[in-house]
């Protein structure tokens, strides 16, 4: 066989890899679109949180244990080794008893509560240390345990997964840190931003599991504050954090700070939230209303 010949047959071999490689990816990026599209409707549908259903099952004991199962997840994140004695502390406060196997799911819709709205606002929330070849774990704003709305707990999602019936989440928390006074205050605080940082217990982080649909009020963005330093929170190190509190929020900020700024800067300010009733209703209506991207 001549030299040409063989090249060609290499080169309309290596298309038609390529070619089969494309249409595998875009059925499955089909098929997820689908289960996105489903899991919205029962979050719209229901007015409630809901998880995807493509899971992964996990027994409890290889997370106890390190046994096989569970080497790929806990190399990827070794905190998840704490999730069986916190998810056993969750059923004793919830009086139900620890199934043997959960469901780990990678996305989920909350049904997030507003201040702007009546109605619940659909917000899509990732955990995963791959998704697209990258780590992505979005921020949630918790209601503390006495119910208060004015007590709101902050923390990231490690993990999303099924308990039997039950929806829930492995949460790792922040802290809310306070300036003594208002001259210790960075210009992001001033006009609003609230600062975070790490919780830890002990020598190690904070984390607990919740409900999703109990718990959990809406999605909340979280960026690092480079200003303070190391923001890796690994190791000991307790990295600090600033809460955007407009990037999802269509009200005008409630600061003195910002009453009494430049109109420039009030310039781009989003609208009072009554002129865009008619246009949220017809969004949710259509189950489609989304902050997060899609996996």
């Amino acid at each position: 066989m001549s030299k040409r010949k063989r090249d060609g047959q290499y080169v309309h071999e290596m298309v038609m890899r390529q070619r089969s490689g494309a249409i595998a990816k875009g059925k499955r990026n089909k098929r997820a679109e689908g289960q996105n599209r489903t899991v919205f409707m029962r979050a719209f549908q229901s007015s409630a949180s809901q998880l995807c259903q493509n899971t992964q099952r996990i027994s409890v004991t290889d997370l106890e244990t390190r046994g096989p199962g569970a080497l790929e997840l806990l190399s990827a994140q070794p905190e998840l080794s704490s999730l069986p004695e916190k998810l056993r502390e969750f059923c004793d406060v919830e009086g139900i008893s620890r199934e043997s196997v959960i469901s780990i799911v990678k996305m989920g819709v909350l049904a997030s509560e507003v201040d702007w709205s009546s109605a619940r606002h659909l917000q899509t929330v990732h955990a995963s240390p791959d998704i697209w070849h990258q780590p992505w774990f979005d921020n949630v704003v918790v209601r503390a345990p006495d119910g208060e709305r004015s007590k709101e707990w902050y923390g990231q999602l490690r993990l999303l997964f099924y308990m039997g019936e039950k929806q829930l989440a492995f949460v790792r928390w922040y802290v809310e840190t306070t300036p003594e006074n208002s001259r210790q205050m960075d210009i992001l605080e001033k006009y609003g931003c609230q600062s975070l940082k790490w919780e830890t217990r002990g020598h190690g982080a904070s984390y607990n599991v919740i409900d999703i649909q109990g718990s959990i009020i809406r999605q909340v963005y979280v960026v690092p504050d480079f200003s303070k330093g190391d923001t890796a929170g690994g190791d000991g190190v307790v990295g600090f954090f600033k809460i955007n509190p407009w990037k999802w929020d269509r009200g005008v900020p409630k600061n003195e700070m910002w009453d009494n700024a430049p109109e420039r800067l009030r310039a781009g300010a989003v609208a009072e939230p009554d002129e865009e009733a008619e246009e949220d209703a017809g969004e949710e209506e259509d189950g489609l209303e989304e902050d997060g991207q899609e996996e």
